[in-house]
């Protein structure tokens, strides 16, 4: 049987997403992998297949791969960014979605699994592809 290697899921802030050059993100492009966004702090738009929407406080943006987009977030704003393959074989919508997070709770539990897969990814333990991939798997609940 040969080894499996399920795709990298990836968790970072939105300021290594950009590599701390603000163009990558602000001119419009496509990503070949979906995008899960997480706005903890701060405000910014986007413009997501030709609309314009604003980005606030406790805001989650999924963005499927292949999807024309923006980003232009505040300078005071902080957020966590999850990439995940396209290839993952995760359930994911197929169009974007923007939800607002209101709920103490349920951001609570948001921060809490990306925080379990920033320590996943630090550690790079065995299985942690896959355990990375169980908590992508979380987020799109």
């Amino acid at each position: 049987m040969a080894d499996y290697t399920p795709p990298t899921v990836r968790s970072q802030t939105l300021s290594q997403l950009s590599g701390h050059e603000d163009w990558r993100l602000t001119l419009p492009h496509a990503r070949s992998t979906h995008l899960f966004l997480y706005l903890s702090k701060g405000q910014g738009r986007t413009i997501v297949l030709g609309r314009r929407r604003g980005l606030t406080m406790n805001t989650v943006l999924f963005v499927p791969a292949g999807t024309l987009m923006m980003l232009d977030i505040g300078k005071q704003s902080y957020g966590q960014v999850v990439q995940i393959p396209a290839d993952a074989g995760l359930v994911l919508p197929g169009d974007p979605v923007q939800l607002r997070v209101h709920e103490s709770m349920a951001q609570a539990e948001l921060i809490a699994i990306i925080d379990a897969m920033q320590r996943e990814q630090a550690t790079h333990r065995p299985y942690g592809a896959e355990a990375l991939q169980a908590h992508a798997g979380l987020l799109s609940v």
